[in-house]
């Protein structure tokens, strides 16, 4: 295993953990290629939710950068509408999370999040990195 799946897999733990604590059920993917790294079971709602976590673990530029798309040697998929619900973006030097739903995300290569506000104070299609819970954005998503 390389240094990056490790990376991406103490990210994958620290989420999961994040959603036990939460008191959501997680169920995971036995597979390495699939769309999907975890579904969530709303126990109030009864609703699943399909999970891919994604990892940075540094700064640059006053952003986060995180690669949304699946790849490895000869093989890169961008996911498609209805693969997942949510993205989990993990800061993993801060342990932080932010879910965003996935078709808020518009771009197919690269989403950039600022953790700090642009030296000329734009704010128009300005991502912040905001971290939140899961519980925070299903709330979100079910009003």
């Amino acid at each position: 295993m390389n240094n990056y799946s490790v990376i991406g897999k103490q990210a994958e733990y620290f989420t999961v953990s994040s959603i036990i604590g939460e008191g959501f059920e997680v169920f995971s993917s036995m597979t390495e290629n699939s769309r999907v790294d975890y579904v969530v079971l709303d126990k109030d709602s009864k609703k699943l939710y399909k999970i891919q976590v994604k990892t940075t673990t540094s700064i640059r530029n006053g952003c986060l950068q995180y690669h949304i798309k699946k790849s490895s040697t000869n093989y890169t998929y961008r996911y498609k509408d209805g693969d997942f619900d949510l993205y989990a973006f993990v800061y993993l030097p801060t342990y932080e999370i932010m879910y965003r739903r996935f078709q808020d995300v518009k771009s197919s290569n690269s989403i950039y999040f600022r953790i700090e506000k642009s030296k000329n104070n734009q704010q128009k299609n300005v991502n912040m990195w905001t971290p939140n819970t899961l519980k925070s954005i299903l709330d979100e998503i079910q009003q």
